[in-house]
């Protein structure tokens, strides 16, 4: 599974966002209305579903939270 993929889950799965609506580009705050909390909420299920840190800094898109997967990975 593709670390975007695995953002997808998630969102999906604990955030009730459905898959066709998340794109790469797609900004947190602004597209998928997320609050700061929401994206430390996301963070938190991300660390413990990879059993790793990602960091909460610098994260606005889906794109952001992906590569930040891949560079800690």
């Amino acid at each position: 599974m593709t670390a975007e993929d695995e953002v997808k889950k998630i969102l999906v799965e604990k955030f009730g966002l459905r898959e066709d609506e998340i794109f790469p580009e797609s900004d947190f705050s602004n597209d998928l209305f997320f609050r700061e909390e929401d994206i430390d909420d996301l963070v938190d299920c991300l660390e413990e579903y990879l059993e790793r840190q990602i960091g909460r800094e610098d994260i606005a898109t889906v794109r952001d939270l992906v590569e930040r997967i891949e560079d800690n990975g």
